[in-house]
């Protein structure tokens, strides 16, 4: 067919080789393509999934973040004890 460029029946070597790297390249270039594609959607998806918790963005859930433990911090002594820890978790209901 188109790989026999002399028209002998027969593919040789000679036009072997081009045909063999054309089809190497584009196997290459779809593999390429779908890794990038994968590491996109894979991107999209964290994204997502930070902007999803309650809605908010990552500054904006650390920053409540810190603001609950701030308030379960009753004695302010910078940690929690585990019955600070207790009444947090059942006032924000987790």
């Amino acid at each position: 067919a188109e790989a026999d460029v002399n028209d002998d029946g027969e593919i040789d070597y000679t036009e072997f080789v081009p045909l063999a790297v054309d089809l190497i390249q584009g196997k290459n270039a779809k593999r390429a393509l779908e890794e990038e594609k994968a590491a996109m959607e894979q991107e999209e998806r964290m994204k997502a999934e930070k902007f999803l918790i309650h809605g908010m963005d990552e500054e904006d859930l650390q920053k409540l973040m810190k603001d609950v433990f701030k308030k379960a911090d009753a004695d302010g002594n910078g940690s929690l004890s585990l019955q600070e820890f207790k009444s947090c978790i059942e006032e924000a209901e987790l």
